[in-house]
């Protein structure tokens, strides 16, 4: 999927899945992505409602399924340059900052 196009959103609107159509041939690697999602939802809190969409078709996931897995694997491809940095600080009282 290196060459493959990204999307601006990790899930289309008003998508509704089911547990109906073609299961995949390897529910396996649906489980090992949805792990690998769902640790990376970590550090990238954005993708968790997707994520935890996917996840609840775990036990029975279908073609529909792995395509919204690759859905959030390009959208997360696109967004590689886009990350938050977070500096230390030596003022650590909480009550100054917010007067």
């Amino acid at each position: 999927m290196e060459k493959a196009l990204s999307f601006p959103t990790p899930m289309v609107t008003r998508k509704q899945f089911t547990t109906k159509g073609e299961l995949i041939t390897n529910p396996t690697l649906y489980k090992q992505a949805i792990g690998a999602l769902k640790y990376l939802t970590n550090t990238r809190p954005y993708i968790t409602f997707s994520v935890n969409k996917l996840r609840q078709y775990i036990s029975s996931p279908t073609i529909d399924h792995w395509q919204g897995i690759k859905r959030i694997l390009r959208y997360l491809h696109g967004i590689t340059n886009i990350c938050l940095h977070i500096k230390p600080s030596i003022d650590l009282d909480i009550a100054d900052s917010l007067m």
